[in-house]
């Protein structure tokens, strides 16, 4: 299989910029400190492996498939060279040429989190209340302090840090509970379809109670179908309580990591669908390789119309014997309380 040139990602929410997609797979600007997290966590996931573990008791699969890494001029060079490689690599044996090594521009290819969806609605929740490590600036630390005692960062350990969600008609959601909000959200057109882009100062803005408000917009407004939206919040529901139980066996420090909430909008697909069978909470490792072609890959019932992802390891490591990261554990802990209260609430 060979991919297409590399293009701007149209699905990132957080801002971040140099983002890039192409076949079944995504590349972004890196530090080496990320890149070495996703080498080590392959190393210690792989010394873990057990054929009779349960899916998502392992932090790899709560992360993007790591397939290396590309340097700046060798990104539309080199992409037919290794685009085979990639797609073989497993988990525990990633090799790229050394031609395509990290040097100084550095670009780190994970799986496409996106591929897979097309009408989605996409959430990025930044986690924790400490927001730097020990490499930022005293200003950065100055900085990002006053945004987290400002914000829910430091009242729930998670804030709002974009948002995406398809506008299906032109009848807007409730927004009056946000206040004055008129200059973070901005309607956009995709092809056929809008979206409402809701920027970081409107995740800035949220409070302890507006924040549900925020997150049933995420999860109600795209659908039609009530019972969609309630299913999607018991997945991921369900999902954070996994990770969270996940995470309990890690000692690793994920400063200004995120989770990204995906869910499927589009009508063709979620009409007549069984939800629950194409729906697992996670995803297996499955050979992609062949779907490409396949003339009915359009209409194909899909393997998943939601998922969940821990995501953005610039500041991440691995701390031998310093315990779980509490910084982050609070966030998704406040976040299984108002997702469980967010069910009752459409389920009555």
């Amino acid at each position: 299989m060979a991919f297409n040139a590399f293009v701007s990602s149209k699905h990132s929410v957080a801002g971040h910029a140099g983002t890039l997609v192409a076949t079944g797979i995504f590349s972004k600007k890196t530090t080496s400190q990320e890149f070495e997290f996703y080498q080590n966590l392959q190393l210690e996931d792989h010394a873990r492996a057990d054929p009779d573990h349960y899916v998502g008791d392992l932090l790899s699969d709560w992360v993007p498939k790591f397939y290396g890494s590309l340097t700046e001029n060798s990104l539309e060079s080199s992409l037919d060279a290794v685009s085979s490689q990639l797609y073989k690599m497993q988990l525990s044996d990633h090799t790229l040429p050394e031609s395509v090594k990290l040097t100084d521009k550095k670009y780190i290819v994970l799986s496409n989190l996106y591929d897979k969806f097309v009408n989605p609605s996409i959430l990025d929740i930044k986690l924790g209340s400490v927001l730097t490590d020990e490499s930022a600036s005293p200003e950065k630390v100055e900085r990002l302090k006053k945004v987290s005692e400002s914000t829910t960062s430091s009242s729930l350990h998670f804030r709002f840090c974009g948002m995406k969600v398809l506008h299906p008609s032109s009848e807007m959601p409730d927004l009056s509970v946000f206040g004055d909000i008129s200059d973070t959200v901005t309607v956009e057109r995709d092809e056929d379809v809008e979206y409402l882009r809701f920027d970081k100062y409107f995740g800035r803005n949220l409070d302890g109670s507006t924040v549900k408000n925020a997150l049933k917009i995420f999860i109600f407004h795209g659908v039609k179908d009530k019972a969609v939206g309630l299913h999607y919040l018991q997945q991921f529901w369900k999902r954070l309580q996994l990770l969270y139980n996940c995470l309990l066996n890690y000692e690793v420090r994920i400063v200004s990591g995120s989770l990204l909430f995906i869910l499927e909008n589009s009508d063709k697909i979620l009409d007549g669908l069984d939800l629950e069978e194409h729906d697992p909470l996670i995803l297996e490792d499955e050979d992609d390789s062949d779907s490409d072609d396949e003339e009915e890959e359009n209409i194909a019932p899909p393997k998943q119309i939601s998922s969940l992802h821990l995501i953005d390891f610039a500041h991440s490591k691995f701390v031998k014997g310093q315990g779980i990261d509490d910084n982050i554990m609070e966030g998704i802990e406040n976040l299984i309380t108002i997702f469980e209260q967010l069910i009752e609430e459409a389920s009555t």
